[in-house]
């Protein structure tokens, strides 16, 4: 039962020989303990698309008894908006120790994976778009950790994007200039 998660402890184990008439009672007890894993993103800054998807990949590793993490993992998501919150449940498979699918996740919204088996080591990786202009930080490209009896582990990734406002006049000057004539903003290429 290792290999699912499962961590045996035995009780009142003897050694010796049962006597005639006698009972002699060993008792085994299997657990399977888990914790869940909760991402979150958060979008900040002037620019920052909050109805935009962004990419997540997940990676699991076997705990230290070797339980499996490939199947099927029992999800939620939870979406928080001005409008107020929502929940939808659904289904994550793994498959070789990685998530079968990309997480994708918009502003606001929270993926809780349920049910991971204690001591399993986790790394969710988000695919920042830094070429649309968001920061890239360290501390957001990866989070790494693993699950505990009971508890959830969080991983939030905030990407902050920031755009300024450009404003170009166009003035007449000189003693040629005419007032009369349309002060017409020309073509202007800006790299």
């Amino acid at each position: 039962y290792a290999a699912a998660g499962y961590v045996k402890t035995v009780s009142d184990a003897e050694e010796g020989s049962i006597k005639a008439e006698a009972t002699a009672t060993v008792a085994y007890t299997n657990t399977r303990d888990t914790g869940d894993l909760v991402i979150t993103k958060v979008v900040s800054g002037t620019g920052g698309a909050v109805n935009r998807e962004f990419d997540f990949t997940l990676t699991l590793e076997k705990n230290e008894h070797g339980a499996n993490v490939n199947g099927t993992y029992d999800t939620t998501l939870t979406t928080t908006t001005d409008e107020g919150t929502t929940t939808e449940t659904g289904a994550l498979t793994v498959k070789d120790g990685k998530a079968a699918s990309l997480i994708q996740l918009k502003h606001g919204q929270t993926l809780t994976i349920e049910g991971l088996p204690v001591g399993t080591t986790y790394t969710v990786t988000e695919d920042v778009p830094v070429a649309d202009g968001y920061e890239q930080t360290a501390a957001n490209v990866a989070k790494t950790g693993t699950i505990d009896d009971d508890t959830t582990e969080t991983a939030t990734f905030t990407n902050e994007r920031n755009v300024g406002n450009l404003t170009i006049t166009k003035e007449l000057e000189g003693t040629g200039t005419d007032a009369s004539s349309p002060n017409v903003l020309e073509s202007y290429h800006i790299k």
